[in-house]
């Protein structure tokens, strides 16, 4: 089980990564390609029923795929492309202060939930990682509703913007 974590967690790690350099190369091409289609709005707490839906969706999907593994992996791989793709068109410090408050614990909740769904589909344990994960997603829902956006205002008001 902690390998199989580690697994995902790896493949998380990677799949940011990689679409983080990605966008970075694009944009050295002059390419503004990315569509961002951001929820912008001044109600944190619309923010956290959106973020918390679309990431029990991606939990869900990642949850059921248990069974087969390669495909969730790839799954895991190809939804942290995308966000390291959409995080590489900002400045570094604003991209790490961006992610890392809530990262730490969304990262870890996918994991723990795509431990789960490989539990589940094996007719092993797996409520604990299932538990475990949607409460680090919950976690990382209301971070990154309430928290992360006071630290990126800090962030413009003081111009740390390098």
């Amino acid at each position: 089980m902690v390998r199989a974590l580690i697994e995902v967690l790896g493949i998380e790690v990677l799949g940011l990564s990689v679409g983080y350099l990605v966008g970075h190369y694009l944009m050295g091409l002059g390419s503004t390609a990315i569509v961002i289609n951001p929820v912008v709005t001044n109600s944190a707490m619309l923010l956290l029923i959106v973020i918390l839906s679309r990431n029990f969706v991606v939990a869900l999907v990642v949850f059921l795929l248990g069974r087969y593994v390669f495909i969730q992996d790839l799954v895991v791989a190809l939804a942290l492309l995308y966000d390291g793709l959409l995080i590489s068109y900002v400045p570094p410090l604003i991209a790490l202060m961006g992610v890392l408050p809530h990262g730490v614990f969304e990262l870890l909740g996918f994991a723990e939930v795509a431990v789960a769904g490989r539990g589940f589909a094996r007719g092993g344990a797996f409520l604990r990682s299932l538990f475990l994960g949607v409460v680090l997603i919950i976690v990382a829902g209301f971070i990154e509703s309430f928290v992360t956006p006071r630290v990126l205002l800090f962030i413009f008001r003081h111009g740390l913007t390098v």
